[in-house]
């Protein structure tokens, strides 16, 4: 089957400005796509609406991600490793020096 894609359905966590952004790149040259994007809930209407996105998800992870065959991660680095500092502080603090 020429021009079918291995992957038919991507989500975006973080529709800004580079999420958004790779979406509308994604629409222009593969637009059989599902995509689904995963930000706070004004980001990510704003995306729907733009028509960067098919679905829009904000809150719980889980249900954004079910289904997809890529993930692509825009967010910002600080809030990223903010979210896993509790993981990485409990290591530090039982590691032997």
């Amino acid at each position: 089957m020429p021009g079918a894609h291995l992957i038919s359905r991507v989500t975006i966590l973080g529709t800004g400005l580079i999420g958004g952004s790779f979406a509308l790149a994604l629409r222009k040259y593969a637009t059989d796509l599902h995509i689904s994007g995963w930000d706070r809930p004004e980001v990510v209407r704003e995306a729907q609406t733009r028509g960067a996105v098919n679905e829009a998800f904000s809150g719980d992870l889980a249900p954004a991600l079910q289904n997809s065959d890529l993930i692509y991660i825009a967010l910002p680095i600080a809030a990223t490793i903010g979210n896993r500092a509790p993981r990485f502080s409990s290591r530090a603090r039982h590691r032997r020096l």
